[in-house]
């Protein structure tokens, strides 16, 4: 990260990584509280220009970020302390959604041996 940062500026940061690594159809996650940061606009650009589909979480609207997005949580609370607090709470239930549905997979796809008799 820092010699993105050093060779393209900060601004560019997560916009390079993503152009290295994702592909058209994953999932971009933004956070930003203002939803206006140049780095994580970039990023939510970039994502737009690769096919890639963003989601966001911002504080209240309207936001730079929330324009770029194709699905955006935009918490409407004054204080920045909250709007992270229910970010963080946010992410946590989303962790917890993928995880049961990668379990979900898992057990489809699980087909126990048949034994031959002999």
């Amino acid at each position: 990260m820092t010699a993105i940062a050093n060779d393209y500026g900060y601004r560019q940061v997560y916009a390079r990584q993503l152009r290295a690594h994702a592909r058209p159809g994953d999932l971009l996650v933004c956070m930003s509280t203002s939803g206006n940061s140049e780095n994580v606009v970039a990023v939510a650009k970039a994502a737009h220009e690769l096919g890639v589909l963003c989601w966001s979480l911002t504080g209240p609207g309207p936001s730079a970020l929330e324009s770029l997005s194709d699905e955006t949580v935009a918490v409407p609370a004054p204080r920045t302390s909250t709007v992270q607090e229910v970010h963080l709470a946010l992410v946590h239930v989303f962790c917890a959604a993928v995880d049961e549905e990668v379990a979900r997979a898992e057990r489809r796809a699980f087909v126990p041996a048949r034994r031959v008799a002999t």
